[in-house]
């Protein structure tokens, strides 16, 4: 049975850990700064009302983990949550684990009444896309983005 629960600082590694994975299944060039994790962690939890972080565990090991930013807009009453990142271990993709991620999302969307859940998604990632179509998250729009160079 996968166990939902808010991340802590002893998970930072197997966090880095699933964002390594993640990022050599999509083909990027990405390492994992336990540093910056860190960082990032520590950022985001001075903002619970905006950033809710969590890892799904099997068996009491970590093997999914997901990200959630919640932001207000002019245009919706209350706002909306961004699934921001959802990763979990490759040997345990099919066991629900992702499933069970997005529906703590979901349930958190609603439960606290905001107004949608969005997850944005590589637009040639077709498995992530039949994943969170399964799940009643239809594309609505198309949201374009510019990364930078590193200084």
């Amino acid at each position: 049975m996968t166990t939902i629960r808010s991340w802590r600082r002893e998970d930072l590694p197997r966090v880095g850990g699933l964002l390594a994975e993640l990022a050599a299944a999509l083909g990027e060039d990405f390492k994992p700064d336990a540093a910056l994790l860190a960082e990032h962690f520590a950022l985001m939890a001075e903002a619970p009302g905006v950033y809710r972080n969590f890892v799904a565990e099997l068996d009491g090991r970590v093997v999914g983990f997901l990200t959630l930013a919640c932001y207000r807009s002019a245009f919706h009453r209350k706002g909306t949550v961004l699934v921001n990142e959802l990763a979990v271990e490759e040997r345990a993709r099919g066991l629900g684990v992702g499933g069970a991620l997005i529906e703590h999302a979901l349930d958190l969307a609603r439960d606290e009444g905001w107004d949608e859940l969005e997850a944005g998604v590589m637009k040639d990632n077709e498995g992530a896309i039949r994943f969170y179509k399964a799940h009643g998250i239809s594309e609505e729009y198309l949201l374009l983005g510019k990364e930078f160079d590193e200084a």
